[in-house]
C-alpha cells in the first residue's frame, strides 16, 4: 500500500477548503464523500440527523478507486450536534481499514469538535484503524482562503 488521500463530506465548503489545503500541501489525491439522492434530491440534515436516530447511516456512493490502495488517509467532516456528520461514518461503513494508517479532522462553528473526534476515532479503531494525528479546526468568521491556509499548516506536521 503507498499513497496518501484526503477524504472529506461538506455540506458548506469549510470543511472541503480544509482538506484541500491538506491534500494541496501533502501532493495527495482528494475524494470528496457524496451523499446518494433519496426520491431525487439529496437528504437534508434534518433529514440525516432523523435517520441517525433510527440507527440508520445515509447512503454515500462509494465510487473512491483509489482509497483501499491507500496506506494513509486523512479523514474529515464537519461536526453535527456535537458529533461527526453521520455520511463521514457511512464511508467509515464502506472501507477496509485494517492496518490502514489514518489522521482525522473535523471543522466546527462552536463546540463539539473533541466529542467528534472522540467518536470517529472510535468507529475506525474498530475497523482496524491506525489513528495518528487529530485536530479540530474552528470554522466559525473564517473564509475559505484561510481555512485552506489552516489545512496546509497542519499538513506540515503530517510529513514528521
Amino acid at each position: 500500500m503507498a499513497g496518501r488521500m484526503v477524504v472529506f463530506f461538506s455540506r458548506s465548503g469549510k470543511t472541503r477548503a480544509v482538506a484541500e489545503g491538506i491534500a494541496r500541501e501533502l501532493g495527495a489525491s482528494l475524494g470528496e464523500i457524496r451523499l446518494k439522492k433519496v426520491k431525487n434530491r439529496i437528504p437534508t440534515f434534518t433529514e440525516i440527523r432523523a435517520m441517525q436516530k433510527r440507527g440508520e447511516l445515509p447512503g454515500i456512493h462509494t465510487d473512491f478507486p483509489d482509497v483501499e490502495k491507500c496506506g494513509e488517509i486523512i479523514l474529515g467532516g464537519p461536526v453535527w450536534g456535537f458529533n461527526i456528520a453521520p455520511p463521514v461514518l457511512s464511508f467509515v461503513e464502506s472501507v477496509t481499514w485494517s492496518g490502514k494508517k489514518v489522521h482525522l479532522f473535523v471543522t466546527e462553528a462552536g463546540l463539539g469538535g473533541g466529542r467528534a473526534l472522540v467518536h470517529l476515532e472510535r468507529a475506525l479503531k474498530e475497523k482496524g484503524a491506525q489513528i495518528e494525528k487529530k485536530r479540530a479546526f474552528p470554522t466559525l468568521l473564517k473564509g475559505l482562503k484561510a481555512l485552506q491556509l489552516t489545512g496546509r499548516n497542519w499538513a506540515k506536521t503530517l510529513k514528521e
